[in-house]
């Protein structure tokens, strides 16, 4: 309560109106110019505003506390009121003590607003809600539960519609965002009849698509629109990757996926050669080709020796003396075979004749020898026949041989 007459500290005079000074000591008492409250967004708090002359102290009374202030004007935020909670604000000088009260009234909560970033969303897609209230103690949406009384949030599309609900002591406020649930696109079928081609040949690209808004095929440079199910036939010249693109019931999301059809051209063996027709066993002889669209190469004798040479074009050999062919198997993804044979003659190495010179020797005279020995065998068996005294076989069969000689 602010009253208009006030009692002057210096004589006790009672004075009519605070607005004048004391009409006995000429001293001025408090005067009070302003003294009003703001809500704020946040419950519970305002923001007070106070213009006081003459004050050499100001405070503000609330429920179980006082908060001092500064003298003259200015502004303040109080918290934690309730609503119909008196404040009052004390105002003092050495002359006098003036008060002045006021009710705060609070206001049930408001929502600012509710909204979401799309407003189609696919089933099971992501969109964010946001939201922002005032005045409220509790914010609450369904499906989520209690959140901030402001915020964002990104969610998975499982409902048509949310409710938030904003809360005070004073009361509710609640509002509901509808949003367009559309079923998500699929790709059920999107395959070729066959998977590997050889030149020149066809096959059919097949597709079936669910809740699309619109579908295309890619390849190349090509882009063509296309029904939600369908064949096409196709005869690529080389490997080609095609593209489905499937555009969402809300227009914006894509889906695609990618299918490669591979294309083979035959194998082909342009050459195969040898770098002499004619070759001795045990020498090397250097096999050559050229072969185009090949997976695998082996180049094998007529022994059945096998090699193989698929990243290569030339492979020198050691012949061997029954060497007769070379050959050259190729073949390619789709598992078609190519051979070509290379016949070789290999001779045998001939025997060397190696003539050597004709050395005279010079002639000897054995005759000489012969009759020392004669002589030296005859003496021996003498001695041995004499001590025995018994001619020796050996003694008779030399003399018998002298014998002959003579």
């Amino acid at each position: 309560m602010y009253r208009d007459t006030w009692i002057c500290n210096n004589d006790e005079h009672v004075n009519s109106s605070i607005a004048t000074a004391c009409e006995i000591c000429g001293a001025w008492p408090p005067a009070l110019q302003t003294f009003s409250y703001e809500l704020t967004d946040v419950f519970g708090q305002v923001s007070i505003c106070w213009d006081v002359d003459h004050a050499d102290r100001v405070a503000v009374l609330r429920t179980g506390a006082r908060v001092e202030l500064p003298s003259g004007k200015g502004t303040q935020i109080l918290k934690g009121l309730r609503n119909g909670e008196d404040i009052t604000l004390c105002m003092a000088n050495e002359v006098a003590s003036c008060y002045k009260s006021i009710r705060v009234v609070l206001e049930r909560p408001g929502i600012i607003f509710f909204k979401t970033d799309k407003e189609k969303v696919l089933k099971g897609g992501r969109f964010a809600l946001s939201w922002s209230t005032k005045n409220a103690a509790a914010v609450s949406i369904s499906g989520i539960g209690p959140v901030a009384l402001s915020g964002m949030q990104e969610r998975d599309a499982t409902e048509a519609s949310y409710k938030i609900v904003a809360e005070n002591e004073v009361g509710s406020t609640e509002l509901i965002l509808e949003q367009e649930l559309l079923p998500a696109p699929g790709i059920k079928v999107f395959k070729v009849r066959r998977g590997k081609l050889a030149w020149g040949e066809e096959t059919q690209l097949v597709w079936d698509v669910a809740t699309a808004s619109k579908v295309e095929l890619c390849y190349g440079d090509v882009r063509e629109a296309i029904g939600p199910a369908g064949e096409k036939n196709v005869r690529p010249s080389e490997t080609t990757v095609y593209k489905l693109l499937v555009q969402a019931m809300d227009g914006i999301t894509l889906l695609e996926q990618d299918l490669e059809l591979k294309v083979y051209r035959k194998v082909e063996v342009r050459s195969f050669e040898s770098d002499m027709k004619f070759v001795v066993e045990s020498l090397p002889v250097r096999l050559t080709w050229d072969v185009a669209y090949a997976d695998q190469v082996f180049i094998e004798d007529n022994f059945g020796t096998r090699t193989e040479v698929t990243h290569e074009s030339s492979l020198e050999v050691i012949t061997r003396k029954d060497t007769r062919y070379f050959k050259l198997i190729a073949s390619d993804l789709l598992h078609n075979v190519l051979e070509r044979k290379l016949e070789v003659s290999v001779k045998e190495l001939p025997a060397p004749v190696i003539t050597l010179p004709q050395i005279k020797l010079p002639d000897f005279d054995l005759s000489l020898g012969a009759r020392v020995m004669e002589q030296t065998l005859f003496e021996q068996a003498f001695r041995e026949a004499k001590r025995t005294r018994k001619p020796s076989v050996s003694f008779k069969s030399l003399v018998r041989f002298l014998y002959s000689k003579s």
